[in-house]
């Protein structure tokens, strides 16, 4: 008797190519840290212009980070970013999380 399988997802199928999966993990990270800053920015009350004001970075990296339109954003414009909203950069090293700056 033969044994019958699940159908697989349109997700697991796509995942499974791994060029598709590369790709797919490079935008979710772009997804992400847009998400991430537009909640820090609605926590912290601040507005494209003031932030970037606080980061010394020019609206438009903001702006292009938040509509995920910034592909190459350097890490230190990122740590200038997180830091005016009260966050930092940290490497993970196993089980541990090692800040950037101080």
């Amino acid at each position: 008797m033969q044994q019958r399988t699940q159908p697989q997802s349109t997700y697991e199928r796509e995942m499974a190519d791994p060029a598709f999966r590369a790709q797919f993990e490079i935008e979710y990270q772009q997804f992400a840290l847009s998400e991430i800053m537009l909640q820090l920015m609605q926590e912290e009350k601040l507005s494209v212009r003031a932030l970037a004001k606080a980061a010394a970075v020019s609206p438009g990296v903001i702006q292009d980070i938040r509509s995920g339109n910034r592909k190459n954003i350097t890490l230190l414009n990122l740590s200038k970013i997180l830091k005016a909203l009260g966050s930092r950069v940290a490497v993970q090293v196993g089980t541990q999380y090692v800040p950037l700056e101080r």
